[in-house]
């Protein structure tokens, strides 16, 4: 009996073994997919304000709030900047994002990071 079988002279213990460990591989290789667009989306533990040029305020629980230099973001808060204005956010010192004039962010938790969703301002 040579080691090279068809798939019919498989009993069918070994062919749902094998049916297993090739779902069990195509599940991890999904799982790991799907880690590797999650790291690559403006995710974050720390998101906190870096720069400030202009007119940029914060609404928090329905309140406007100065902004400050090192100030960081709640879920729920919603960053705005004015005309002739920009902002600028670091996510876990690692990645930094720059607000156009005009422009908002949502920060909201996504898992257990934060999410910032940017959007333009109608002109």
């Amino acid at each position: 009996m040579g080691l090279k079988r068809t798939w019919s002279e498989w009993s069918k213990v070994q062919r749902g073994i094998a049916i297993g460990v090739a779902a069990l591989v195509v599940a991890l290789i999904a799982l790991f997919a799907f880690m590797k667009l999650q790291r690559s989306r403006n995710l974050a533990n720390t998101m906190r304000l870096i720069r400030k040029e202009g007119f940029v305020f914060l609404e928090e629980n329905n309140e406007l709030k100065t902004v400050t230099n090192n100030m960081r973001f709640q879920s729920g808060d919603v960053l705005t900047t004015g005309k002739q204005s920009l902002a600028s956010i670091s996510l876990d010192d690692t990645k930094i994002i720059t607000m156009e004039e005009q422009s908002t962010v949502d920060f909201s938790k996504s898992w257990s990071r934060m999410n910032p969703c940017i959007s333009r301002l109608p002109t």
